[in-house]
């Protein structure tokens, strides 16, 4: 008897907890997003996750960092309250794609303007799904004949894509990648102007060879005393030169070399120019 009474109470709790699983969620983890959280909400009942999404942020508005805005920051910590299945399809697929596509819009254009998102007054936000009111009920008319008309064929409208939510941990995400890349930069630029500051002065620059000193030339005869050419000649003046020895000196010397190699090398360049 006391089995099957344990049974019976241990049965009735796991019914009272899945009832409240199906009426709250939660509470939110850090970093969790309302796009996670629609898929395991209604998923077996023919509804689209757009839908679930913004009849959550209906019941919540509080637990959103911006309340009028399905890609908001969740706040940690909160509760969800699920809301009903009717209140979830009070927008049918279509009106919620469109819903959803002109927050995600809103959302993109704050992330790049940067700056606090600023609602829309709930006027303006009440017309973005308009209120579905029956058809009125066709009056009796006196049939007229008329022509009837051919029917139109409605063009075949393309199907809008469906785009996931920007999650606002890509956008910190990529600033601290290009923080990174900006820290990163300097040390290489360092190792490329340390690379082309050894390249440049690796070798050392070669030691200027000396200038060889000009070999003493022929003395200028026409400059210097009959002494000194006397003795550059090696002569005694009184002894003089024999005729062997000054034909010898002559050719080795010459009369005047400078002048001699002056009117010798303007012999050869002259006839160049005249012939």
């Amino acid at each position: 008897m006391n089995t099957r009474f344990t049974l019976f109470a241990v049965f009735l709790l796991g019914m009272v907890s899945s009832a409240q699983a199906l009426d709250t969620y939660g509470p939110v983890r850090r970093g969790e997003d309302l796009w996670d959280i629609a898929k395991h909400v209604y998923h077996d009942q023919d509804v689209s996750r757009d839908q679930v999404m913004l009849a959550l942020l209906k019941a919540n508005p509080l637990a959103f960092e911006y309340a009028c805005n399905v890609n908001s920051p969740l706040k940690a910590g909160e509760k969800l309250q699920i809301p009903a299945l009717a209140m979830v399809n009070a927008l049918s697929r279509a009106d919620a794609l469109r819903e959803f596509e002109r927050q995600l819009r809103e959302w993109e254009d704050h992330r790049l303007a940067g700056g606090k998102f600023v609602c829309p007054p709930a006027s303006e936000a009440a017309k973005v799904a308009p209120a579905q009111t029956a058809p009125p009920a066709p009056t009796a008319v006196a049939p007229v004949e008329s022509p009837t008309p051919a029917p139109e064929v409605a063009a075949p409208t393309a199907k809008p894509v469906v785009k996931p939510a920007i999650k606002p941990m890509e956008s910190a995400l990529e600033q601290r990648i290009v923080w990174d890349l900006d820290w990163v930069a300097i040390p290489i630029l360092l190792l490329l102007l340390a690379g082309i500051a050894w390249w440049k002065y690796r070798f050392k620059p070669a030691a200027p060879s000396p200038v060889a000193a000009p070999p003493e030339s022929a003395m200028d005869f026409t400059t210097e005393t009959v002494d000194a050419v006397l003795a550059h000649l090696r002569t005694d003046r009184a002894k003089g030169l024999s005729a062997v020895e000054a034909a010898d000196r002559v050719r080795e010397v010459g009369p005047n070399a400078l002048e001699e190699k002056h009117v010798t090398l303007l012999q050869r360049i002259l006839p160049y120019f005249w012939g």
